[in-house]
């Protein structure tokens, strides 16, 4: 695992374990939960040209993906926390996840979109277990 992955996958494991720790209603865990949502969604925001730079991908493809991975990770923390407005924003997430995916499906015999379009899925899948979690139970 280089460095790139390895400065991922930290922030992103402590993101998901904190999360889940809130589900649980686990004391003193909810601003690691709100400080590692500001650390990956930062990641993914600001460091979408560095993060993304090994796959030949057009930059723009790599700015709208740090962008709505971004916007992903906002919506899990607000639903994990249950802040007002995720509804809202898990709605604006389903919505900007969908126009990603219909990006990397244009591109689906390129090589280079499949890494994005596994994150894609994992995300999405991530994103409707805790908003199912959330709205319905």
């Amino acid at each position: 695992m280089n460095k790139k992955r390895l400065n991922e996958f930290i922030p992103l494991g402590l993101f998901l374990l904190s999360g889940t720790c809130v589900l649980f209603n686990v004391p003193e865990v909810k601003l690691v939960m709100a400080i590692s949502c500001v650390w990956i969604s930062g990641l993914y925001f600001y460091g979408a040209f560095w993060l993304y730079s090994d796959y030949p991908i057009p930059l723009v493809t790599r700015i709208v993906a740090g962008l709505l991975f971004s916007v992903n990770t906002v919506a899990c923390g607000m639903c994990f926390l249950n802040w007002s407005g995720q509804y809202n924003y898990g709605i604006a997430n389903f919505c900007g996840l969908g126009i990603l995916i219909i990006i990397e499906l244009f591109n689906y015999k390129s090589v280079e979109y499949k890494p994005l379009f596994y994150r894609t899925i994992f995300f999405i899948i991530v994103f409707c277990l805790l908003y199912g979690y959330r709205r319905f139970l």
